[in-house]
């Protein structure tokens, strides 16, 4: 079959995208790992489905590159108006979405032609996706990692490092295998850079990305939960990109950066 697809990226964060409002898509889930593959296909951390939605302007549901469904992505959201935006052919667009994900509505604003900005919600600290206790020391290779949960929709757990010296595939690996994450988790290692942080990031499904937009939420409102950083605007860089992130000092978040168009075109697909 024949599916029509573009391919946008945050920050080096790229998804294949189908926009599925008026056409069905089967096995999402193994769609996700046959478009993933880099070299074998259109390569991507992942696949978006943009769906219909009685509650917003459209629906996303996101797929790793394993074929697990996430909940949320700061990233393919800021696509997703982009998206939105770009297909409106009216002399007046419209620049403010509602967006709906798994792990609520989301409203987004296009700022201009790069840059658009998300309301991420709320970060906690405690649920039902995170560990039932607050920091967790693990020692790895001689090392020590305190990683802090906390949860922006999506799980994650966040270690504040001097530098990046170590495997963080291992120790993300160690750590989500232990069990305490019953969905797994996003890990982030933040190296404090400015008056910001420099991020890697190991996602669930899909191992280590060039950005995370949930992991940069989460990361932002640790830090400022736990005294490293004031409540308001911090800086996130990344491999691939900066996004700035806002924290209130009721951990509502926002967050602003790029999203790119790279190409569109057909799926062959069996």
């Amino acid at each position: 079959m024949k599916i029509k697809f573009f391919k946008m990226h945050g920050c080096g964060n790229d998804y294949v995208f189908i926009d599925a409002r008026s056409i069905y898509v089967k096995n999402p889930n193994e769609l996700a790992v046959f478009v993933s593959k880099r070299r074998f296909s259109v390569g991507s951390d992942g696949l978006v489905l943009i769906t219909r939605s009685n509650a917003s302007d459209c629906g996303m549901r996101i797929y790793n590159a394993d074929g697990s469904e996430g909940t949320t992505c700061g990233n393919a959201l800021r696509c997703v108006a982009k998206y939105l935006y770009s297909s409106d052919s009216s002399v007046e667009k419209k620049r403010e979405f509602k967006i709906e994900t798994l792990s609520g509505v989301r409203s987004a604003t296009v700022i201009d032609a790069v840059t658009i900005s998300v309301e991420m919600g709320k970060a906690v600290f405690r649920a039902d996706n995170l560990p039932p206790f607050g920091v967790l020391t693990m020692p790895y290779n001689g090392r020590e990692f305190n990683f802090f949960p906390a949860s922006v929709g999506n799980p994650h757990a966040v270690a504040f490092v001097d530098d990046f010296n170590f495997d963080l595939n291992k120790v993300a690996e160690e750590l989500c295998n232990g069990g305490i994450y019953p969905d797994g988790a996003n890990v982030e290692f933040a190296v404090k850079d400015g008056d910001g942080y420099f991020v890697r990031v190991i996602e669930r499904g899909s191992g280590e990305t060039l950005c995370c937009g949930s992991g940069a939420c989460a990361v932002a409102a640790t830090a400022c939960r736990v005294g490293l950083q004031k409540f308001g605007e911090v800086p996130v860089r990344f491999k691939g990109g900066n996004l700035k992130i806002s924290v209130d000092e009721e951990f509502n978040i926002s967050m602003s950066g790029p999203a790119i168009f790279v190409f569109k075109g057909e799926l062959f697909y069996e």
